[in-house]
């Protein structure tokens, strides 16, 4: 029985798809389509690359460092001036770390600095995913 409905059902619908029409388009269609598409004017990104530093900027950044480096050159290398007297002795890494041992910190400032920490991390990331799909896209 189901197999009866099942073959008039598929008899109707070649019926159907044999009597439907297919749409032909126009002999200009394509013309047409081509002059609204040279009609558009053409996309503009709306975000520009601006580098951070200028290159006037740059160069002069550049120019103080080579000036220091040819000051420090040309002048006597053996004149250490303030130097020697730093007491290198006395600076450690493991004392350094030392004083470490005796700073008290509650445990809410530990949880504030490490919520603030975690919060950076993702805001950092956050940003960054947000660059690249605007840059990408």
């Amino acid at each position: 029985m189901e197999n009866k409905i099942d073959n008039k059902i598929d008899q109707l619908l070649k019926q159907v798809n044999k009597d439907a029409l297919l749409e032909k388009p126009s002999h200009d269609f394509t013309a047409k389509i081509m002059k609204r598409v040279h009609e558009t004017p053409a996309l503009t990104p709306t975000v520009q690359y601006t580098p951070l530093i200028s290159k006037k900027t740059g160069i002069i950044i550049a120019l103080l460092i080579v000036g220091c480096l040819g000051y420090v050159w040309l002048n006597n290398p053996s004149d250490l001036g303030w130097l020697p007297k730093v007491a290198f002795d006395k600076i450690s890494i493991p004392s350094f770390f030392e004083q470490f041992k005796q700073l008290n910190i509650s445990k809410t400032m530990i949880y504030a600095l490490s919520f603030l920490g975690g919060m950076l991390l993702i805001q950092i990331t956050w940003l960054k995913i947000n660059h690249d799909k605007k840059w990408h896209n």
